[in-house]
């Protein structure tokens, strides 16, 4: 599994060259198949499929929307199948996916996958051990972000990491349907397009809440979509 930062493309060249590199990054992954405490079976199915999955983050701050997603996915399937027959593997059977981006998002200061900022500013939280490194390490250098975990006083910790949503960037404060058409969208032209063969399909990892309002129209765009998502 790869990840592309798509929040900060500078042009085409250089969202080529990001998903380029994903697509490069992810076919080597796949020909690491040495799983010595798995049955023989694992090997041998992972050897055949050759499984990637190249994802993108930080959707939601608009810039993506001015590419071709479908050039994008053909992409990833022109550079896996050139570094597959280099290395001698097969090429992957699915390439493309929008994966949740939780932790990765926080690393990048993005948006999560295919989901909305949450606001314009906000606090974003994290439980951690007291033990851990990055306790220790905002303790001695920002110890305002911390405060004890109130379920769990001696040994827990709560990290609160200050937010900020570039200008233009889609918010919590558009619809389920919003959401909905876009992973629609990432669906259609970005993981179909990737896909090679093998009845099931990478997927749009998202989390959609739905207002109390909006349940009778979600219901008729699930039905009527249902062939852009899986789950």
């Amino acid at each position: 599994l790869t990840e592309i930062n798509v929040s900060d493309i500078v042009d085409e060249v250089n969202l080529v060259e990001r998903v380029s590199a994903a697509a490069f990054l992810g076919t080597l992954q796949a020909g690491y198949t040495d799983f010595h405490y798995l049955r023989p079976i694992w090997k041998e199915t992972t050897e055949k499929d050759a499984l990637i999955g190249v994802s993108m983050t930080g959707i939601a701050s608009g810039k993506i929307f001015e590419y071709d997603l479908t050039k994008l996915a053909e992409l990833v399937k022109n550079v896996n199948a050139v570094t597959a027959e280099m290395i001698g593997i097969n090429s992957a059977a699915r390439t493309t996916c929008v994966k949740p981006a939780g932790t990765t998002s926080l690393t990048l200061g993005t948006s999560s996958g295919i989901h909305a900022w949450h606001n314009d500013y906000y606090i974003r939280r994290l439980r951690v051990k007291k033990h851990e490194p990055i306790y220790t390490y905002l303790h001695v250098n920002n110890p305002l972000l911390l405060e004890d975990d109130k379920f769990d006083k001696e040994d827990g910790a709560i990290i609160s990491v200050p937010q900020r949503a570039p200008k233009g960037s889609i918010l919590r404060n558009e619809s389920s349907l919003d959401l909905l058409s876009r992973v629609r969208k990432f669906s259609t032209e970005w993981v179909k397009n990737g896909h090679n063969n093998g009845m099931n399909t990478h997927n749009v990892s998202a989390t959609v809440s739905v207002k109390e309002d909006e349940w009778d129209t979600v219901k008729e765009w699930m039905w009527k979509n249902r062939e852009a998502y899986n789950g």
